[in-house]
């Protein structure tokens, strides 16, 4: 048979609801940490298709000069100067 709430004394009543309290807490308390890591793998996110869409404007506007293109260092250090890809009739060969 189930006690009802006036017959569970009150100190047993007290206890409960501390720990009810502690566990929300707790639980709360991970749901924040959990939620401030998902912020941040989304900004990483973001960041990585922003640099992807990044890319492909480079490749566009890349593939429409007719010849290729080289690409160096912020410094302009030729030894860091790389052939990046030429125009896509280029790269056919046409």
């Amino acid at each position: 048979m189930k006690k009802s709430r006036a017959a569970v004394p009150f100190a047993e009543q007290t206890s409960f609801g501390e720990e009810l309290e502690r566990r929300v807490a707790q639980r709360t308390a991970e749901l924040t940490e959990t939620n401030e890591q998902l912020r941040k793998e989304l900004a990483k996110y973001k960041q990585a298709e922003g640099n992807l869409r990044e890319g492909e404007l480079f490749n566009l506007i890349v593939d429409s000069i007719p010849a290729p293109v080289a690409v160096t260092s912020p410094t302009g250090d030729p030894q860091t100067c790389r052939l990046v890809c030429a125009s896509s009739s280029t790269r056919r060969g046409t």
